[in-house]
């Protein structure tokens, strides 16, 4: 591990070094570089990870990146560090936690040398709690969230681990609240792919998507029924359509639409982002089906619980029995490792 040793200025740190957090960072790193910016980058980590990865960002296409990793508190971290933005990829059951400690450690600075943008990259749905809190937030803080459809996978090797890119490079984003006027002129706040609506950032198109919150939820439906269809196990993205056939993907989308009818979303846009994803992700295995085949399913039992609750508070509760019972019986395939 590349530890921090003296005081610098970091215009952007990723927090979470899972696939997608070094997929971003490094994504960061090279537009950068290709655009001769000084932007730095900084990954923190809860674990020390290698200073050097192995990334494959085609097939048979791979190079080596050095990295720079932190793993001491948000409060120590920010002792040697001042980020002008910090992108969250951590699970979507950990975003909430580690995001109120970050900014629990940014108001407790005295005199924050500059702006600070928050940039939410989790799966799922963010909490009412963290809409909350981003409302009463200082004015000094600005809040962005972005949804990937980017299939990335991180896997040990000799070295140490790599990175493979595995399809997709559509990136949507908009934000929770924008900077102050007085602050909305400063180039280091708004970094990376915000400067503009529709940027590319290095192999990754970001665009600015007006409604983020239907678009979350497509988001999830999609991640869900991946995870739900497939299972535990290993297999890509391309094989759900031999295991849940179509009648039962098309009518759990007009149920997700009842359940989310505040949002705007309609059965068809859910099925939509759900067959547009599996096209451009098709050989990713998604991270929920992968992490539980490894023994961790804590963010597939997160997105059971997250949907149990969205039923319960659900005016029309009593229209929603074919999806309490697919529920049901996913909750114990899921159980039976099926």
């Amino acid at each position: 591990m590349n530890q921090v040793t003296e005081t610098i200025t970091t215009d952007c740190l990723i927090v979470g070094a899972g696939a997608l957090g070094l997929l971003l960072a490094y994504a960061l790193d090279r537009s950068s570089q290709e655009n001769h910016k000084t932007t730095r980058v900084l990954l923190h980590n809860r674990t020390p990870l290698v200073n050097c990865i192995d990334l494959e960002l085609a097939t048979g296409n791979q190079t080596k990146w050095q990295l720079t990793v932190e793993t001491t508190s948000p409060t120590q971290c920010l002792e040697k560090v001042n980020p002008a933005s910090i992108y969250f990829c951590v699970p979507p059951e950990s975003t909430e936690s580690v995001f109120m400690n970050w900014l629990d450690a940014l108001e407790r600075v005295a005199t924050p040398k500059q702006p600070v943008l928050f940039v939410f990259c989790n799966n799922g749905c963010l909490s009412v709690r963290t809409l909350e809190r981003i409302s009463r937030a200082d004015s000094q803080f600005s809040f962005i969230r972005s949804l990937f459809f980017v299939g990335a996978i991180r896997e040990k090797n000799q070295t140490g681990c790599i990175v493979r890119w595995t399809g997709g490079s559509r990136v949507i984003w908009n934000f929770l609240r924008p900077p102050s006027v007085e602050q909305s002129s400063s180039s280091a706040m708004i970094s990376g792919p915000f400067t503009q609506s529709s940027r590319q950032l290095a192999f990754m198109e970001w665009s600015q998507e007006k409604h983020i919150f239907p678009a979350e939820r497509a988001k999830f439906f999609t991640n869900f029924m991946l995870a739900v269809g497939i299972g535990p196990k290993l297999a890509k993205n391309k094989t759900l359509s031999a295991i849940l056939e179509d009648s039962i993907v098309s009518l759990q989308a007009e149920q997700f639409a009842i359940l989310w009818e505040q949002f705007g979303v309609s059965a068809d846009i859910l099925k939509t982002t759900l067959q547009k994803t599996i096209q451009a992700t098709g050989e990713n295995i998604n991270s929920l089906s992968l992490a539980a085949f490894y023994g961790n399913s804590d963010t597939m039992q997160s997105f059971f619980e997250f949907v149990t609750q969205e039923i319960s508070a659900s005016p029309r509760r009593s229209e929603l029995a074919p999806m309490i019972r697919f529920l049901t019986t996913a909750r114990t395939a899921w159980r039976s490792g099926k």
